[in-house]
């Protein structure tokens, strides 16, 4: 078996250099409501460590839609060795690698066995060798490295600046007040607003937008201070006329690198993660954003898999992902942003791919994020009566395909909708309401 074990906040325990991270008290309720997401990327034989077993309600509901779910397992932290009896370990996978998940799963060293669709190769050197700080192999969670390795490609293949933009587009790594002050004035003499972004955060979390450099004399300035106290870098960028988000995931193998379906996905106000479109017709594009989208996906695949040998050669294998986004220039021209964050683990991307599995053909759909806070502005009083509409308006239905039950039309809630204590995440059948998917407002971010 692998064991699985959700840990969000692993760039920021990367950043904290030893175990013990711990996120507000907002963030745990998300991490709690999110804990069983492994649930659709184990095997059935698989199983998955949380602190609260979901309900035998909703693991019914999942089996009744056709979805094999694995083992779950409640354990104390401390003492997670004593909950898994089987002797026999052929993987261990975290959300992420960190210094958290390295002690968390120290005790299983030696039980580690190789077996084919394992990562028990990997896992042996995770724990025992390879360091998941900021001066290891960490460095690769860091934004100051996807940039630096995005320009340094740029400047490789200039032909690609057609698709991808110029490396005055892409923005670059500052470690000082006086050139961050240089940065902002260069970049906002060509653009209304400039990001800044703190190396180690979280889905959205520590981006912040900039118009005028006057602003460093208020709270973003305290803020840069104490980002490059902590983590000793920060990145400036452009703000870009963002057109659409675009995730590519992929997997890193000892001696290959696969490369799966490019989709598109939402995030909210902060920058947080609202959801995923799933299907392959990417309705959600103009004919002419498609029509580039189609000619620059071979480049940026491209892309990918040298990236994934840089990760490679770093000693990294496994799950990964990149968030990009296609922008259109002043003079009106249509560009791809291939890489705005590197996800070197598992990723909310990689989880709507493995649900949109679960689709019958030719079915579309979204995997959406709904914050219970959000309830009432759809119109529900509380978390039963809108379970009971969204069931009695949009049930499962299945029809045989792949040699098994695939969903044909519905919503299906992807996380026990009676525990939820922040968000519910939802597998939408179009059509189906959009608003799931679309909403804005604020929310924890993950």
């Amino acid at each position: 078996i692998s064991l699985w074990f959700f840990n969000p906040h692993c760039d920021q325990e990367i950043l904290r250099g030893k175990p013990g991270f711990m996120p507000s008290a907002p963030a745990q309720k998300m991490n709690l409501d999110l804990e069983a997401t492994p649930t659709f990327l184990a095997k059935k034989t698989d199983l998955v460590l949380l602190t609260h077993k979901p309900s035998i309600e909703w693991i019914e509901s999942l089996h009744a839609a056709g979805v094999e779910t694995p083992h779950f397992c409640e354990f104390s932290s401390g003492h997670i060795e004593t909950a898994v009896q089987s002797k026999k370990i052929t993987g261990i996978e975290p959300w992420g690698w960190s210094p958290t998940a390295s002690e968390i799963f120290q005790p299983f060293l030696q039980r580690l066995v190789t077996a084919d669709g394992g990562n028990s190769e990997f896992a042996r050197d995770a724990l025992s060798t390879l360091l998941f700080t900021t001066d290891g192999i960490g460095q690769i969670f860091s934004k100051a490295w996807s940039v630096e390795f995005l320009n340094s490609w740029l400047i490789r293949h200039p032909e690609a600046s057609i698709f991808f933009g110029n490396l005055q587009d892409t923005g670059a790594v500052q470690t000082e007040w006086a050139t961050i002050v240089q940065a902002l004035n260069e970049i906002l003499s060509r653009h209304p607003q400039a990001m800044l972004k703190a190396p180690y955060g979280t889905s959205g979390m520590q981006v912040k937008s900039v118009s005028h450099t006057s602003a460093l004399d208020g709270p973003i300035g305290g803020w840069i201070k104490r980002i490059l106290k902590n983590q000793k870098a920060i990145i400036i960028e452009p703000y870009l006329n963002r057109v659409a988000d675009l995730s590519l995931q992929f997997m890193i193998k000892k001696k290959e690198t696969q490369v799966l379906e490019a989709r598109q996905f939402f995030t909210g106000p902060f920058h947080e993660y609202q959801g995923t479109l799933l299907g392959p017709k990417f309705f959600k594009l103009s004919p002419e954003q498609l029509k580039f989208f189609h000619s620059a996906l071979p480049p940026w695949k491209q892309f990918v898999r040298e990236l994934a040998q840089k990760l490679r050669e770093l000693g990294y294998e496994g799950p990964a992902g990149v968030d990009a986004f296609l922008w259109k220039s002043s003079t009106g021209e249509l560009r791809l942003k291939p890489l705005v964050e590197l996800n070197p683990r598992w990723t909310m991307g990689r989880v709507a791919l493995e649900l949109e599995s679960h689709l019958a053909p030719g079915i579309s759909g979204a995997w959406a994020f709904l914050p219970l806070r959000s309830l009432p502005t759809l119109g529900y009083t509380d978390v039963p009566t809108f379970i009971h509409k969204m069931k009695s308006l949009y049930p499962i239905r299945t029809t045989s395909a792949g040699g098994g039950q695939r969903i044909q039309s519905g919503v299906l809630f992807t996380n026990d909708p009676l525990q939820a204590r922040s968000v519910l995440t939802l597998l939408v059948t179009f059509p189906n309401p959009e608003l799931l998917l679309t909403w804005q407002g604020p929310r924890p971010s993950i």
